[in-house]
């Protein structure tokens, strides 16, 4: 419950500690909602790696990205530099993928180094790397 309202839900950690406490009877301390959003991130961490070769497999897939603001509650953005959503979907299988970079080498990240399939995307220029052939 801690990650999805902090994370699904984008609550503060401070919210979430009040909600766990009004509706549970839980009293936790703000360290603990992160540390219970990296639990839950390692606990579906296999399935998202085979939801990313699934769609880096794929014949056809559909690719975008969007900057948000991202903080630094987990340590890993020390700078607070912008965040990229990037999404790469298929049919089947859409997969997510947040990097603080709006780059190739994170364009490759999500779809792999040597993505071969037909790729739809807005053509923005990190995807030049992908072959296009008419």
């Amino acid at each position: 419950m801690s990650a999805l309202m902090s994370g699904m839900y984008h609550h503060s950690q401070r919210m979430v500690v009040s909600a766990m406490s009004d509706f549970f009877g839980l009293k936790i301390a703000l360290g603990t909602v992160n540390r219970l959003r990296n639990q839950a991130s390692e606990a579906v961490a296999v399935q998202v790696d085979e939801a990313q070769v699934y769609v880096q497999s794929q014949p056809i897939v559909g690719a975008d990205e969007t900057g948000f603001k991202q903080g630094n509650t987990d340590g890993k953005n020390p700078q607070n530099k912008k965040a990229w959503l990037w999404v790469a979907l298929t049919p089947l299988v859409t997969f997510f993928q947040v990097m603080l970079a709006r780059s190739t080498e994170a364009a490759q990240s999500l779809l792999g180094n040597h993505f071969s399939g037909i790729l739809t995307s807005d053509r923005y220029n990190a995807y030049n790397w992908v072959d296009i052939e008419l």
